[in-house]
């Protein structure tokens, strides 16, 4: 994934954040409803970061014979 990927990636999570809060403020939202969305941004969260961590050391790999 390139750069321009982690950033909309990382952006549209910011953006689910926003969304979950405003529905929070509301009272739009049930405790579940809560912790199943925060469940898969943590997931999203998680896949961004190992993708990330995997490529910094691919490149350190190559740039390190």
């Amino acid at each position: 994934m390139t750069e321009d990927g982690y950033t909309k990636r990382l952006d549209d999570i910011r953006c689910w954040i926003g969304s979950l809060w405003e529905s929070v403020n509301d009272g739009n939202v049930s405790a579940k409803d809560i912790l199943e969305e925060l469940d898969g941004m943590q997931s999203d969260l998680a896949f961004i970061i190992d993708d990330f961590v995997d490529l910094e050391i691919d490149e350190l790999i190559q740039n390190n014979p």
